[in-house]
């Protein structure tokens, strides 16, 4: 009687452990993203946090007008050269960035190509995030905040 009482607890402890582990949280890489967006021209079709897990972050200083006051920002984010590089785009006349309210903004291959276009995803230690997800952003240190893009949705490569 006593070996089948040791039986059946080593049994419940086994199947417990395995309970466990099968709802234990998975890993980012086998759930979704933290964000994504399209890619329209080359020949990956989504680029995601998935793709950025290699890529080298940089953080920069930029400055702009938020209720009549300069603001500086630290921002943090993958250069947008590393990132074309990364999708196989070596020629290109410019890059249509368009965001989830439908904006858009055509980049030059000489401000994408500067080491401080960015696509932030973090801005003074914090996620970006939009009402329902969280977003990244699309920033030129040599362009004014007019020319940034909020909320990428879609990269577009103009050949």
């Amino acid at each position: 009687m006593t070996i089948k009482k040791i039986v059946l607890f080593l049994f419940t402890l086994l199947l417990i452990s395995l309970l466990m582990g099968a709802c234990q949280s998975k890993d980012e890489e086998t759930g979704l993203p933290r964000w994504s967006f399209g890619v329209e021209g080359a020949d990956i079709k989504v680029f995601s946090t998935f793709d950025t897990a290699k890529m080298k972050k940089v953080s920069m200083k930029v400055e702009r007008i938020e209720d009549g006051t300069l603001v500086t920002d630290e921002v943090t984010g993958i250069p947008m050269k590393e990132i074309l590089d990364f999708l196989g785009v070596s020629s290109y006349s410019s890059v249509t960035v368009i965001s989830k309210t439908g904006s858009e903004e055509n980049y030059l291959p000489d401000i994408l190509e500067d080491p401080g276009t960015l696509l932030v995803d973090e801005v003074n230690g914090k996620s970006v995030w939009d009402e329902t997800t969280e977003t990244v952003q699309l920033i030129s240190g040599k362009l004014p905040e007019a020319r940034w893009i909020w909320h990428v949705k879609t990269l577009k490569v103009n050949p």
